[in-house]
């Protein structure tokens, strides 16, 4: 079998070789039928997008949106400069309608809340009445006994307290609800920004005002604007030290533009195929170009290393070019495979992002494959000329020299590194258990950025604006009817509200309060429930006819036989939060067991999705192990070769890991993801140097002098590319946003120690094999 596998492989280097011609032509119609793919890519970031169909989380968010509407809201909040000023007065009245009315014109958005269009319920005798807080904020005259009136007014809505304004009426916000159907991100994006041109046009800071933004839909344009600018940025400058490192190490376009094509090529066919099956891009498949820059680079520069190698030996351009193919096909297939395969394990994970990511990924490391075996042999055979200096400096070069002085170095301290090793190893993975998931939106952003200020200022002075939704199925209308309902759902929110980190809790029955206390003069003592059965029948019958008969707006908080509850709370961590609705289950079960609550919204996505993450780790990783330890034991044909070349495979991740414990990183998706990439690099590189000691070995050599075989032929590839690799990692390091900030960290940490590893661990543990079982 081996035989004819090489017979194969001789036969694919010369057939590469000979239909060079035929071979470009194919490879530039396979791109350009990607390449027309691109423009249909669109961005999307949702809650729901993470959670795959009929998962249960997203099963109840679709429920809460089909009864009460889409949840996602942008919100303003202003208050006066001077501490001596309330928000009731005239001038800051005419801002607030004006930022009213611009939101209500918006087609993204579909109902605004804010004390320019607040209604109070007026109650003359049997009869009610919503009545406008101020009729038309264009002609108030803001005379004093009006401005008293209205503050009047306010200072008896409780429930609108802690939400539309504060008690002492210097904190007010505005909520702009989207619409259902103009809820995609480019609309959210376009919605901030031309609210952020509103309030620079009206220059609030000269009027004494001052204001902050919040809201998902925020969240979701920082997330956006944020990534796609840091992107851009460090994209391009990985692109430009990739570029001028492969000047230096080769000194010839040659080996700047042809490593080019196979990164571009697969990069063309990575975002067209996400293109071509009609998935979006997201926060987490943009770091797919980083993939494939590393992927791409690799395979091309051990391709080329070859290349000139042959060509120092005296070989044409066809003939390296076939050569290089012999020599490196199966490597590298190999490590394509492994690589591929840790990708394909995250489709063991229960979120849909990471699915589409390993499988693009997977299909992404098999492009770059090919093109490396065929297209870049096949542009190769074309060369002319010889470069000298390009040889000279894979020979006797500063790298060159770097590697050569590996095995005599290892072999003298093989022990010393060899422990050296196992103690970084066993306090890794001490500093692994620290590790805590949190992929909450707050750990996005740098310490210093704006939105953290906004964030703070409404946890400070609103208790948050994240919400939970807390479903109550009332099994029938008729127990929303029902007052000892009622008192139990009251008692259910009082509780809500006692717990530390929720500000506030809000349902129907605080309306039917607000509506008690209208009909009794607005006697605080009377902010409560009806007593009697006919006064509540008349409240809610009341209710909604005015609702009906004012602008048709869902004010309800009840839906066919559902009630909802919604509920401020703040925290720090995704655990946090995590801990808060588990307590609130646990708690409603025991002492609320009448009531059939269903908890849903933005915050039990995230904290799911923390839980999906790590259950997805766990699995994939060790299925990622799994699969590379055989297929090292395969290529090496050896069960011991095997398992110790996993060793220096293992150490990057352990290493990188407990870098997380003890520097405080979260693991979440992105980091979550650099594990799985920079795997495969690492065992790339293992395979490399461990399929050229082991053809040495079955050749008849001994240890040492095939261990400094392996390394002067791979060794300079794999440094190079290290070299390469970690100076393209490393710029993302400068990005403002935290999840590109940290893959960029991790991953240049794992290239350096995986680089580490492979050039001085894994020689110092053949030589340590060698004290145990001498040579034959």
């Amino acid at each position: 079998m081996t035989i004819y596998f090489h017979d194969f492989i001789a036969a694919w280097a010369r057939w590469v070789v000979r239909r060079r011609v035929a071979v470009l032509v194919l490879t530039t119609i396979f791109l350009v039928a990607f390449l027309i793919q691109l423009p249909q890519l669109r961005y999307e970031h949702s809650p729901e997008m993470w959670f795959i169909e009929n998962d249960p989380i997203l099963t109840d968010l679709e429920q809460l949106k089909e009864l009460f509407g889409d949840r996602q809201y942008l919100i303003i909040g202003l208050t006066p400069k001077l501490a001596t000023e309330d928000l009731i007065q005239p001038r800051y009245f005419h801002i607030i309608d004006q930022i009213t009315q611009f939101l209500q014109t918006d087609e993204a958005v579909a109902h605004v809340d804010s004390l320019s269009n607040y209604q109070y319920l007026q109650v003359s005798g049997s009869e009610m009445e919503l009545i406008p807080l101020i009729p038309k904020v264009s002609q108030w005259t803001g005379i004093a006994p009006s401005q008293e009136g209205v503050r009047r007014i306010l200072n008896g809505e409780l429930v609108a307290h802690g939400r539309l304004f504060t008690p002492d009426l210097r904190h007010s916000a505005i909520y702009a609800r989207l619409h259902p159907e103009h809820a995609n991100i480019e609309q959210q994006v376009r919605l901030v920004s031309a609210l952020r041109q509103l309030l620079d046009e009206l220059n609030l800071q000269t009027q004494g005002l001052q204001s902050h933004l919040s809201g998902l839909v925020l969240i979701n344009e920082r997330i956006l604007t944020s990534s796609e600018e840091n992107a851009n940025f460090t994209r391009g400058l990985m692109m430009v030290f990739i570029l001028v490192l492969l000047f230096l190490f080769f000194q010839t376009w040659i080996g700047v533009v042809m490593p080019m094509v196979v990164v571009v090529g697969s990069l063309v066919t990575v975002m067209g195929t996400l293109a071509w099956v009609g998935w979006d891009l997201n926060l987490l498949n943009v770091t797919l170009p980083a993939l494939v820059v590393a992927v791409g680079v690799g395979d091309a520069v051990h391709i080329l290393t070859e290349f000139y190698r042959l060509r120092h030996a005296g070989h044409s351009p066809p003939e390296a070019a076939s050569g290089s193919v012999k020599v490196l096909f199966l490597p590298c297939l190999y490590t394509s495979i492994t690589t591929a395969v840790g990708f394909l394990t995250l489709t063991v994970t229960r979120l849909a992002p990471v699915t589409e990511y390993g499988i693009v990924a997977a299909i992404g490391v098999m492009v770059a494959f090919l093109l490396s075996v065929v297209t870049l042999p096949a542009l190769l055979s074309f060369t002319h000329g010889h470069p000298t200096h390009t040889t000279r400096l894979a020979n006797t070069g500063w790298a060159a020299r770097l590697t050569q002085a590996m095995t005599p170095l290892t072999f003298r301290y093989k022990f010393l590194i060899v422990l050296i090793g196992g103690v970084v190893i066993l306090i890794s993975c001490g500093l692994l258990t620290q590790i805590q998931v949190d992929s909450s939106h707050k750990r996005f952003f740098r310490d210093n950025a704006l939105v953290h200020e906004d964030l703070a200022y409404f946890e400070k002075v609103y208790g948050s604006s994240d919400t939970l939704e807390i479903l109550i199925n009332a099994e029938s209308q008729f127990r929303l009817m029902d007052l000892d309902f009622l008192h139990q759902v009251l008692a259910f929110q009082q509780y809500l509200e006692s717990l530390p980190s929720v500000s506030k809790a809000t349902s129907e029955v605080d309306k039917l309060r607000q509506v008690h206390l209208a009909n009794n003069d607005h006697n605080p003592d009377h902010f409560r429930l009806p007593e009697r059965y006919e006064d509540l029948d008349r409240y809610l019958q009341k209710t909604r006819e005015l609702i009906a008969n004012t602008d048709g707006r869902r004010q309800l908080d009840v839906v066919d036989n559902y009630l909802l509850i919604t509920v401020q709370y703040s925290y720090s961590t995704s655990s946090q939060a995590r801990n808060l609705i588990a307590k609130i289950q646990q708690d409603v079960k025991t002492k609320f067991p009448m009531l059939n609550t269903t908890i849903t919204g933005d915050g039990v996505m995230h904290t799911n999705r923390d839980v999906y993450i790590l259950e997805g780790l766990g699995k994939s990783f060790l299925l990622a192990i799994g699969v590379i330890v055989i297929c090292l034991f395969t290529l090496l044909r050896s069960l011991r070769y095997g398992t110790f070349s996993l060793v220096p495979s293992l150490v990057p991740i352990v290493f990188a890991g407990g870098v997380m414990g003890a520097g405080g990183i979260y693991l979440d998706f992105s980091t979550m993801i650099i594990a799985a990439l920079t795997f495969g690099i690492v065992v790339d590189a293992t395979i490399h140097v461990m399929t050229r000691y082991g053809k040495a070995r079955r050749s008849g050599l001994d240890r040492k002098t095939s261990v400094h075989l392996a390394l002067t032929q791979s060794g300079h590839a794999i440094f190079l590319t290290s070299i390469i690799l970690f100076c393209g990692f490393i710029v993302n390091a400068l990005s403002t946003f935290v999840p590109t900030m940290y893959f960029g960290l991790l991953g240049s940490i794992i290239i350096l120690i995986s680089l580490i590893s492979v050039l001085v661990l894994l020689p110092a543990l053949i030589f340590t094999l060698a004290v145990w079982k001498p040579e034959s």
